[in-house]
């Protein structure tokens, strides 16, 4: 029902003529920088230019960030103050970037001269843009007359931040446009989101993956097949309702249990190409794991030692072989005692929150594709124990139960994290000639 008009008369020099409309300021930037008129942006546009607040679960790839960055660039040029959030500094940067596009292609009779032009501001004499990542103090002290939060349900201070422009900016009849796709069913985001579909000074909208008019169900489909991820990450970043879009993930298994199953594969009596070590805290064990060129694991060990045994143990089990070792805590003492006397074939991992996130994601991605097999027993039960877990803050992790172990499924993703550089290496003429001579064995 909603369709961009053409641009009125350009008749206000260095200003925006008083009769321009959003709509008709978006259908220029659109004819200039080729974005589609699709409906959804034409409705949101007129939305936004009555001046309500809005909090907008959205799927991915809508165009709603150049949507943003027009708007934000429109009210500078009608002399108000923007804040815009997003997750870091490098987000903050690209949606600045957005809107010097925006600008930058309007008719000179509509701009204002710039006072300021940066990765954190765009002024005039009269107006600004002002980016901020989310950080603990983002925005305090400032009032504005339009508030953007960008993909807010990642911001880490999403809730703070907004208690800060709040008072200064909202209570003060400023305008907010709270955005982002789905990070779970917790955090700020989430909680505004529910909020504002009930009584709340908000107006809450959703936009499913086939806003866009030129997505179908074959699209969808496409889509689906061809996504770097997990299937239930698919789902939370192309929803197709407002609650599965916060619950795709929840309670799920991570790896997939189908996935589990079906990279089940006897232990392999090839030598190993690489291994993924785990070094034991506590009660845990350690665990050594060896893939072969194919990325089937032949070698498997799983014990609880003191160190002097343990180190002996994994020198013996290695022989040469590139590991990839737990540097994290006493792992980095281990580590430190295998690579004397030359054991330069050790490489240390430290795990971080995000590092943990990222070698999980990657071997989900692997026994998915199936590009690493394992035998039944300990790692698959390790695996099936996995779930989502979402935190009062909205963070999403790969955990197992309190109490149940995880030792074989981090050995498992160091070992398959190591496996592709390690092939790439062992590739090298040089390097295959040298292993064959050193340890009798071909790398591929």
């Amino acid at each position: 029902p909603y369709v961009f008009s053409p641009p009125s008369e350009m008749t206000s020099p260095s200003s925006l003529p008083p009769n321009l409309t959003f709509g008709r300021f978006v259908t220029h930037i659109q004819q200039s920088l080729g974005f589609k008129p699709w409906p959804h942006l034409a409705a949101l546009a007129q939305d936004w230019q009555a001046g309500g607040s809005q909090v907008i679960l959205k799927s991915r790839q809508i165009g709603i960030s150049w949507l943003l960055a027009t708007y934000a660039c429109y009210q500078m040029l009608r002399s108000e103050t923007v804040l815009v959030f997003s997750k870091g500094q490098r987000e903050a940067s690209e949606l600045m970037e957005k809107a010097r596009h925006v600008y930058d292609v309007l008719p000179d009779v509509w701009r204002a001269e710039l006072t300021a032009r940066n990765d954190s501001e765009l002024a005039t004499a009269t107006g600004r843009i002002l980016a901020f990542p989310s950080t603990e103090d983002a925005g305090r002290g400032w009032t504005a007359d339009l508030i953007i939060a960008d993909e807010a349900a990642f911001h880490p201070y999403a809730a703070r931040n907004y208690q800060s422009y709040r008072p200064a900016s909202l209570d003060k009849g400023g305008q907010m446009l709270m955005v982002s796709t789905a990070n779970g069913k917790a955090g700020f985001f989430h909680e505004m989101y529910q909020s504002a579909k009930g009584p709340a000074p908000f107006e809450a909208r959703f936009l499913r993956w086939d806003a866009r008019p030129d997505r179908d169900g074959a699209w969808y489909e496409n889509a689906r097949a061809a996504f770097v991820g997990l299937a239930a990450e698919f789902e939370a970043e192309y929803p197709n309702d407002d609650v599965s879009a916060f619950t795709a993930t929840a309670g799920h298994n991570p790896f997939g249990l189908a996935a589990i199953q079906g990279a089940l594969a006897p232990l392999s009596a090839n030598v190993a190409v690489c291994y993924g070590i785990d070094v034991a805290e506590s009660v845990d064990w350690t665990v050594a794991i060896g893939l072969d060129r194919d990325g089937a694991v032949c070698r498997f060990e799983r014990w609880q030692a003191p160190w002097e045994e343990t180190i002996s143990r994994i020198r013996g089990l290695v022989y040469g072989v590139p590991a990839l070792v737990d540097a994290t805590g006493v792992g980095s003492a281990v580590l430190k005692w295998l690579s004397e006397d030359g054991g330069r074939n050790f490489i240390g991992f430290t795990f971080t929150e995000t590092s943990r996130i990222d070698l999980l994601k990657n071997l989900a991605i692997m026994i998915q594709k199936k590009q690493v097999r394992y035998p039944d027993g300990p790692i698959r039960s390790e695996l099936e124990e996995f779930e989502y877990v979402m935190t009062s803050s909205g963070k999403v992790l790969w955990q197992v139960s309190e109490g149940l172990h995880d030792d074989c499924v981090m050995a498992l993703g160091l070992a398959a994290r190591h496996f592709n550089s390690v092939q790439t290496t062992l590739r090298t003429p040089q390097v295959r000639i040298n292993n064959e001579a050193k340890w009798g064995w071909k790398a591929i």
